[in-house]
């Protein structure tokens, strides 16, 4: 039994990973300084922006994220260990409070990103978010966007793999 269950979150991560794949490694710095748009940055905005999640092709970052969080806002920076990052910041209701959050790609190369890092502030607490709320933080702006925006739900297919990524990290 033991080992079913292992095989089963495996098979659950490898799902998450490849619903995450092309959008996700990572920095835990949150940057706030001058050097944003308008700069050599752009081009990595830009980039993050028109992604989408593999499993996702036809939602981008930029249409689920602007759609979800009000006050949305991009921008780029050199991380210290000198990883160039995207950061999305944006608000929204969690648990049923005004909530900040932000979320960090950090830019491979030229043609791929991925998502590592995402916090919340909640009143006066800043956290790191957890395994199921940073799935979320994913799943949630695409399935609102495509249900309020495109009137239909997710593919099938892209529902039911996020519904065993969350049976697997409860």
């Amino acid at each position: 039994m033991r080992k079913t269950n292992f095989i089963t979150k495996i098979i659950c991560l490898i799902l998450a990973m490849l619903l995450m794949s092309a959008t996700f490694c990572g920095c835990s710095e949150k940057d706030t300084s001058s050097k944003l748009q308008g700069s050599r940055f752009d081009s990595n905005i830009s980039m993050v922006k028109n992604g989408h999640p593999e499993l996702i092709p036809d939602i981008t970052y930029e249409e689920a994220y602007d759609n979800f969080f009000a006050n949305p806002q991009w921008r780029g920076f050199e991380a210290d260990d000198g990883s160039e990052v995207v950061e999305f910041s944006g608000e929204c209701t969690y648990d049923g409070e005004d909530a900040e959050v932000y979320i960090q790609f950090v830019i491979e190369d030229e043609e791929s990103f991925s998502m590592y890092y995402a916090e919340m502030t909640v009143g006066d607490e800043t956290f790191e978010v957890d395994e199921q709320t940073f799935i979320e933080l994913v799943y949630t702006p695409f399935e609102t966007y495509s249900q309020e925006v495109l009137g239909k739900d997710l593919d099938r297919d892209v529902q039911d793999a996020f519904a065993e990524i969350y049976a697997a990290i409860e």
